[in-house]
């Protein structure tokens, strides 16, 4: 059985007298991406079982290697900075408890690169949890907002979107990537579900067996039926204005989406 930190359990009891529904998904359900809401996205859902859940999403995205597709688009784009001494300036939304932007700390450490990174999320409960868990000597810093409604108080170099996608509807992907075009100077990178059936079969059996939550329960085989095909994201980038040509969207391990834009020289930055 799956090793689960400490921390992580705390309220199972609570979480699991409350009832839940998974869909159960036939053929037809892959063909489009599912409305289903998130239970995680009702902001009346209990605090403390809000932050088990977040700490439970953690140790799934250090299991299942989350993190990586989003480091490796990171060394791309970093290639991209100006020479100078100036911090390379990210942004992520959706950005949970914080666990990507303290990996992405990491991983600019062993750059010998200077980052300013900030993680914005629509739930307090997020952003504090994201907080508290962060070192307070780490240049990382936590708001809440609506990504959508958020001015950023400097330039930003790159905007990074990892398993957030999914928790929007069409039209408001559509606005989120016309904003990450707007505000990041040299690019983007979004790190999402493929809508597949084998990993939501997975997941339906094998959550119940370790002992997740009823949140996780519910809302990871929901993500997959909300995450996307290949076909989805060309009308998606339309929308928001993108050519697929200055757009790299390719399948990286497992059950993800890597969707890379470079903004084109010669492009106009100016916010």
């Amino acid at each position: 059985m799956a090793h689960i930190p400490n921390g992580a359990t705390e309220g199972l009891i609570l979480s699991q007298t409350r009832p839940n529904y998974v869909p159960f998904a036939n053929s037809t359900m892959f063909s489009a991406r599912a409305t289903t809401p998130e239970l995680m996205d009702d902001p009346s859902i209990d605090e403390l079982e809000l932050h088990q859940t977040l700490r439970q999403l953690e140790f799934l995205n250090r299991v299942s290697g989350a993190y990586r597709p989003t480091l490796d688009a990171l060394t791309e784009l970093a290639t991209h900075r100006d020479a100078g001494d100036a911090p390379l300036r990210i942004v992520d939304i959706g950005s949970g408890r914080g666990d990507l932007l303290r990996r992405v700390h990491r991983w600019a450490e062993g750059e010998s690169i200077a980052v300013e990174c900030i993680g914005v999320d629509l739930n307090p409960v997020a952003a504090s949890a994201a907080a508290s868990a962060t070192s307070a000597d780490a240049p990382i810093r936590f708001v809440t907002a609506d990504v959508l409604q958020y001015s950023p108080d400097h330039a930003v170099d790159i905007v990074i979107n990892s398993l957030f996608a999914h928790h929007l509807s069409d039209a408001e992907l559509t606005r989120a990537m016309a904003w990450m075009c707007e505000h990041s100077r040299i690019g983007w990178h979004i790190n999402d579900l493929h809508r597949h059936r084998v990993s939501y079969w997975l997941l339906r059996i094998l959550l119940p067996v370790l002992r997740f939550n009823r949140l996780i329960r519910h809302d990871a085989p929901v993500s997959v039926l909300r995450g996307f095909s290949r076909d989805d994201w060309g009308p998606l980038l339309a929308g928001a204005g993108v050519s697929e040509r200055d757009v790299r969207v390719r399948r990286t391990f497992p059950f993800r989406w890597s969707v890379l834009w470079i903004r084109p020289e010669g492009a106009s930055d100016e916010r």
